[in-house]
């Protein structure tokens, strides 16, 4: 007589960071339909609660089980597990004979329904049970409060580095060595003011102290003057041409003509601030187009009309 295989169970978890919104009785019942067109007609859905259905087909069986409130990070997942049942023995094993491509077809139909964050997958000697799918999910209970804390860990560690003032005491001697270089530094260059001379360059001081000059301190008003000094080099560089001015001016010398206070502001500006063709052409189209507006309202005599009505 020749012995059966040892009982095996395909098992893959479908984790989610929080539950999915399904219908669990509605995925059992369609994976039972689904199990109905195998050819076998020895099947039993049995349920323990309400989160865990055991659909037995002839020697083989299929399970589905729903975890919520996983670990501290309140995870959750599906369990999904194939192979052999309780009457492997005397049943119709062909589905626990492929239940590795049955399981990943299974999981992959509910995967594409709700997609997972990862899919964890084992195999067991174990005939799926409920004590069975009971250990699976407080291993990945604990294995998601693992994942928790090393994140925990990692985000601590990585704020630590940043805001770190001189925490290590190796730190400490080269800052305290630094600030009294420059206080010596800083007494001698007051010390040669006094006396008439030329106060040395802090190269000199680092060489005579037989040490390498620290780089000097950046404050935050020398780089707010580098800025404004880049940005006046900007515009500058950006300014128009000197032909571009004289249109500029010629353009307001005509809308002085045309309407003398408005020319005479730009021009004033023009003079103060330097000529802008573009500046000057878009208020000459602008004011081009005022008077046609007030051409069609009945010429400037309709102001003197108007103004006595107000």
């Amino acid at each position: 007589m020749t012995d059966m295989p040892l009982p095996r169970t395909t098992i893959g978890q479908l984790v989610y960071p929080e539950p999915p919104r399904l219908n669990f009785a509605r995925l059992v019942s369609d994976l039972h339909a689904a199990l109905s067109g195998c050819g076998v007609q020895d099947r039993a859905l049995a349920w323990d609660h309400d989160d865990v259905a055991i659909i037995d087909v002839g020697g083989s069986r299929v399970a589905l089980s729903l975890a919520e409130d996983l670990g501290r990070c309140k995870g959750a997942a599906i369990t999904v597990t194939t192979g052999f049942g309780l009457d492997d023995r005397g049943g119709d094993t062909r589905l626990a004979q492929r239940q590795a491509v049955l399981a990943r077809l299974i999981a992959g139909r509910i995967a594409e329904r709700f997609p997972p964050a990862e899919t964890i997958w084992t195999d067991s000697p174990e005939i799926a049970t409920s004590d069975l799918f009971d250990r699976l999910n407080d291993a990945l209970a604990q294995r998601l409060d693992a994942e928790e804390s090393e994140r925990t860990r990692r985000k601590t560690r990585e704020r630590s580095n940043r805001a770190r003032r001189l925490r290590e005491p190796a730190d400490v001697e080269p800052i305290l060595a630094r600030l009294e270089r420059r206080l010596a530094s800083r007494a001698a260059a007051d010390q040669a003011r006094r006396e008439g001379r030329e106060p040395p360059s802090p190269e000199a001081d680092a060489g005579a102290g037989g040490e390498t000059a620290p780089p000097p301190l950046r404050s935050g008003w020398l780089e707010a003057a580098e800025v404004r000094e880049t940005l006046a080099a900007l515009r500058a560089d950006n300014r128009p041409s000197a032909p571009l001015r004289l249109a500029g001016h010629m353009m307001d010398a005509t809308l002085m003509v045309v309407a003398l206070p408005v020319g005479a502001a730009m021009m004033t500006y023009g003079l103060v601030r330097g000529g802008d063709v573009y500046r000057s052409g878009r208020m000459l189209a602008l004011c081009g187009i005022g008077m046609v507006a007030l051409e069609g309202l009945g010429g400037p005599g309709i102001v003197s009309t108007l103004l006595p009505s107000l």
